[in-house]
Order: C-alpha cells, then sequence, then structure tokens
C-alpha cells in the first residue's frame, strides 16, 4: 500500500482493491491536496468553521470552512468526502443540515459530518434494513 506525504496531507491507496483514502490535516485549501486526492473512494478534510466567518483574514489560510471543503471534493471527484474537525459554531441543532444542503449545491458526492470514532466505509452510504 504506497503512502504519499505532501506537509499534513496523505494518501493510502489500495492498487489490487481499488481503494484509497485521503486526509487533509488541519489545513485550508490545496491545489496540491486537489492533486493528490484525485477521483479518491474517501477523504477526510478539516471544516473548521461556517465559511465566511473566519476571525481573521490568516484564519483563510489555516482552516476551511464547509464551502471551501466542498469545493476541494469537487475538484479532486472524491466519492465520499467527511467533513471533519467540526467546531462548536456548527454543533447546533439544525446547523449541520443547512450546511450539508449548501454543500449538495457544489458536491455531488456523498457528504459525512464527522463523529468523533466512527467508521468510514468505503461503500457509498447506504440505510439499514429494517427488521
Amino acid at each position: 500500500m504506497p503512502l504519499l506525504a505532501a506537509g499534513l496531507w496523505i494518501r493510502l491507496q489500495n492498487d489490487t482493491a481499488d481503494k484509497s483514502f485521503c486526509y487533509s490535516g488541519d489545513s485550508a485549501r490545496s491545489d496540491a491536496f486537489i492533486k493528490m486526492s484525485k477521483d479518491c473512494n474517501v477523504m477526510v478534510h478539516m471544516c473548521h468553521r461556517i465559511s465566511g466567518t473566519e476571525l481573521t483574514p490568516a484564519a483563510r489560510t489555516s482552516s476551511a470552512g464547509h464551502m471551501e471543503v466542498a469545493d476541494v471534493a469537487n475538484e479532486a471527484n472524491a466519492k465520499t468526502c467527511v467533513f471533519s474537525h467540526i467546531s462548536d459554531q456548527m454543533d447546533v441543532l439544525g446547523i449541520p443540515e443547512r450546511l450539508l444542503r449548501e454543500i449538495s449545491g457544489v458536491y455531488k458526492g456523498n457528504s459525512i459530518w464527522a463523529r468523533d470514532l466512527m467508521e468510514i466505509e468505503f461503500a457509498a452510504p447506504a440505510p439499514k434494513k429494517l427488521i
């Protein structure tokens, strides 16, 4: 399984199973990360704030908002994007749903709002069967 790293970014690739996992670490939008993540199965990207609410101009170069992550996932053609490193700003009833609606206007892949210790499958999310 080859490992490619650039700064805080990692791509794990299993060529025999045609599966890839890309992780952005704590970072803002990066063309190099987009290139490295091209056509990945699962992308995990820091989404620290609601886009447009950064406290300082410098925050734009060190963290990403929800729409920046949507753009990255779209440009990389990631099959699934996991929005991680969620701040308290977004951890309010109804806010994740609103942000995911906004994200879906840009990114057409599977969007997942991360939770601590969650497990992500390479297959597209599917509902459990009713019993």
